[in-house]
């Protein structure tokens, strides 16, 4: 099963089967043995979170950082300040857009959350909407 990287690889194949060529007959790869389907979704989210800075998405984005927290919270027993600083380590999203992507999923109301995902309002603007009380939003 390819986590990761099936456009690269049907890529890379489409090139062998029609050019011949030595240099497209290997394809370098982490092979990764024994995960559970919780592991898949780390190692998934984890590659889309690097290799695609924002998925671009915002919506996307958002909710596979927050998926990818909430695994690795279920996975090591972490409290939700280690799991970001991991996803920070193993992702390369700075722990400050992690935590914004955080409070704007929890803390915001559906209705402005739904503007910031038609792209009505920007990021910045719907974090601070997300700082305040609800009955304030």
């Amino acid at each position: 099963m390819i986590l990761s990287g099936e456009r690269r690889f049907k890529a890379v194949s489409w090139l062998y089967e029609t050019r011949r060529e030595n240099q497209y007959s290997v394809i370098l790869c982490k092979v990764l043995s024994g995960l559970d389907e919780l592991d898949e979704m780390l190692v998934l989210d984890a590659a889309n979170l690097q290799t695609r800075g924002g998925l671009q998405d915002e919506r996307r984005f958002r909710k596979a950082t927050i998926r990818f927290i909430d695994n690795l919270r279920r996975k090591g027993g972490v409290s939700e300040r280690d799991a970001v600083l991991l996803a920070e380590k193993y992702t390369g999203v700075s722990d400050k857009l992690i935590e914004k992507n955080i409070a704007v999923e929890t803390n915001l109301h559906p209705d402005i959350l739904s503007l910031l995902d038609r792209d009505l309002i920007p990021k910045n603007q719907a974090v601070q909407y997300a700082r305040l009380p609800a009955e304030t939003q």
